[in-house]
């Protein structure tokens, strides 16, 4: 019996008639106009294809000019014409997913290039640069002017595979001519240089990548994405204004978001074992808000002040949540969404402005450390004489690949667009200082230079500068404002920070050196630091993972809301009350994914809000606020020993229970909320908890996405 040509076992397994009826449609369609595409996407899972069929599975691999393809395409459309169909077959584009290959780095995969040009590889990187969408050639029907046979090659084949007559006179039916849009990006490696204290987040001899297709739109500037597809060396060098270095290119098959927290995720059992030793340190510390102190403190050895600890660690928890939730977006809105529009653009970050006392600048080496603990990426600003906020733009010079238009490259806050960026905002320059201040509070910023080209602003910024560099909320307190690092006056603007926040830690401590004790209770105490690391990583990477951001619950919207009612009532508010009201919603969503839960609860989330942004309404209005949580006296101090005795958690809880009637008599009625926290034994509010912990890996299930009670 004679063997199956593999085109057609490939074409069998890809859906067989099914697939036929849907290339028919697709390409009747195309004839009427009612679509423009550039062809119809097939995904493929790599792993399953070589499960079910190894040898067709190995050729696909290995099917680095697209031959197999162009094969499967004319199988197709033998297959469409038996059926009566007419039209001609689409271009049919596979993408690969789910390979048998390991997961790497960019310059990895550059190097791998070098040593076997065509391998197939994984690659998870930061788009560093986009140069201008460009037209290509993707398919060509050339004829033979002796036989007369045809047959459609890729585009830069010369050779037609169905003809034996050996002539290298072949001529082309240009009217069968397939041109297709290709996205020309740099891909770089992630990177964490918190610790160095400057310079970009990403590194690496940038990988030139080509997307074509309905890929073409799915890359931002600044976004980490997992890419598919076949690396090999440059034919020629990359044209400026390429990045230098780097010699490989890589020629996109299939291409996702990617949080880079998710890598950070215990495998296997340790997952079970990481969710077990995280639970004993809860209940230790009477909850997991004080375990993710705790962990905190002996991972950095550093006595932080708790309410700027606990601010870093659930910013930190958004961050992971917000790259979560872009990744689902995408998958959900397509390309509007991956390039900053539409519903899915709303800002998730939770950014953080920390104050210290003049001269004693040590609140950075505490945001340096919590970057280089709970980010993946990072970057650090000021940066030389680079570009700091907004993204770089350069026109092309000469004719080559990248011309038509200007390439776009990052800036030094768009490289940390998966990550965290640590700001010292009073060095920045003055324009730099504007210019940070325009772009925080958007969801997107435009590429002077670039018509049309807007990069989306998703970096969590960390931020610190003195009291004094600080311009008050307050017109009566700015007018009598001291002088700031650089000038006469303050120059740092609070716009775009959901929190800011006066540093109590330990200066001394702080400077020279690590320290014990904490806020904790001693329940990290014993966890040695490149264990507690570990496990706090686990919690973001957690975070990552989780199938949709916590939602903001019925009763934590309540309190949320009659705090912001009693606000508004007691002192001229220091932004709009819409951006105090989301500022809320955004802390308690992070403090929720810092647990583990898929709902924000009263006590401790929306707790834990309230006292953040009350704390930062005193800092903007350098002073003359009188808060209202300061009615309750010790209740709002997680440095008293009543908070050590009770735990982080507890004293939330206590803290919601008296805040609630305070708050009522304010703004009139309010929820039902008893004040009962993740300790009270409601299983519905997630938390690191025995069973379910070592059977989720950590935490409750999550589940959910935005509700009417985060608006």
């Amino acid at each position: 019996m004679a063997a199956i040509p593999v085109e057609d076992r490939l074409l069998r397994l890809l859906g067989g008639d099914g697939l036929i009826q849907e290339l028919v449609q697709h390409a009747g369609a195309a004839e009427a106009g009612a679509i423009d595409s550039d062809g119809f996407v097939v995904e493929v899972d790599a792993s399953l294809l070589l499960a079910e069929d190894p040898e067709l599975g190995a050729a696909l691999l290995g099917d680095a000019d697209g031959v197999l393809t162009q094969r499967l395409r004319a199988a197709a459309q033998r297959r469409m014409a038996e059926a009566g169909a007419k039209a001609e077959a689409p271009w049919l584009c596979l993408r690969l997913v789910n390979p048998p290959v390991p997961l790497m780095a960019p310059s990895e995969a550059a190097r791998l290039a070098a040593r076997h040009g065509g391998a197939l590889v994984s690659v998870l990187g930061v788009v560093s640069g986009l140069g201008p969408p460009l037209q290509r050639v993707a398919s060509r029907r050339l004829c033979c002017p002796f036989c007369l046979a045809s047959c459609d090659v890729p585009g830069g084949a010369a050779v037609m595979p169905c003809c034996a007559c050996d002539t290298a006179d072949a001529e082309e039916d240009v009217s069968r001519r397939l041109v297709t849009t290709v996205q020309q990006l740099w891909l770089s490696d992630v990177r964490n240089n918190a610790a160095g204290g400057a310079g970009y987040g990403v590194s690496g001899a940038p990988l030139l990548v080509r997307a074509s297709g309905d890929l073409a739109a799915c890359f931002s500037l600044g976004a980490a994405v997992q890419v598919v597809g076949f690396a090999s060396q440059r034919a020629a060098p990359a044209a400026p204004p390429a990045p230098a270095g780097g010699e490989a290119e890589l020629e996109a098959s299939s291409a996702a978001p990617f949080a880079p927290q998710r890598l950070w995720r215990a495998p296997g059992s340790g997952a079970a074992a990481a969710a077990s030793a995280l639970a004993e340190v809860a209940a230790g510390a009477g909850g997991p808000l004080g375990a993710a102190l705790a962990l905190f403190e002996a991972a950095t050895g550093l006595d932080a002040d708790p309410l700027v600890a606990l601010a870093l660690l659930a910013s930190a928890a958004a961050a992971a949540s917000a790259a979560a939730a872009a990744a689902a977006a995408a998958d959900a809105s397509g390309a509007a969404a991956r390039r900053g529009e539409g519903p899915a653009a709303r800002r998730r970050q939770v950014n953080v402005l920390v104050l210290h006392d003049e001269g004693a600048p040590q609140a950075l080496r505490l945001l340096r450390a919590a970057a280089q603990l709970l980010s993946p990426q990072a970057s650090c600003l000021p940066l030389g004489q680079a570009e700091q906020v907004l993204p770089i733009v350069k026109q092309q010079r000469g004719a080559g690949a990248g011309a038509g238009g200007p390439s776009v490259f990052t800036s030094a806050l768009s490289a940390a667009n998966a990550g965290v960026a640590v700001v010292d905002a009073a060095a920045l320059a003055p324009k730099a200082q504007k210019q940070l201040a325009a772009a925080l509070p958007q969801a997107g910023l435009p590429a002077a230079g670039a018509p049309g080209v807007v990069v989306p602003q998703t970096a969590t910024v960390w931020a610190a500068c003195g009291h004094s560099d600080l311009i008050p909320s307050d017109p009566l307190a700015a007018a009598g404002a001291a002088g700031g690092r650089r000038s006469g006056r303050p120059t740092v603007s609070s716009a775009g920070f959901d929190l800011v926040l006066a540093d109590g830690s330990d200066e001394a401590q702080l400077l020279w050196g690590p320290g014990r004790g904490g806020h904790g209770g001693g329940a990290a105490g014993s966890v040695p630091p490149d264990h507690a690391a570990a496990l706090l990583r686990h919690v973001i990477a957690s975070a990552a993972g989780a199938p949709a951001p916590p939602v903001v619950s019925a009763d934590a919207h309540d309190f949320l809301t009659l705090y912001a009612a009693a606000l508004r009532q007691s002192t001229p508010l220091p932004a709009p009350q819409a951006e105090l009201l989301d500022a809320l919603a955004r802390v308690a969503r992070g403090a929720a994914a810092l647990r583990g839960a898929s709902e924000a609860a009263a006590a401790p989330d929306a707790a834990l809000a309230v006292l953040l942004v009350d704390a930062s309404v005193v800092s903007r209005m350098a002073g003359s606020y009188q808060s209202v949580i300061d009615l309750l006296g010790g209740a709002a101090d997680l440095s008293s020993a009543a908070a050590a005795r009770r735990g982080v958690d507890g004293h939330l809880a206590a803290l919601h229970a008296q805040a609630l009637p305070l708050l009522r008599q304010f703004g009139g009625g309010g929820g039902d909320g008893d004040g009962s926290g993740w300790g009270g034994g409601d299983e519905g509010q997630g938390g690191w908890r025995g069973a379910d912990a070592a059977a989720e890996g950590f935490g409750l299930a999550l589940s959910g996405g935005e509700s009417d009670a985060d608006d």
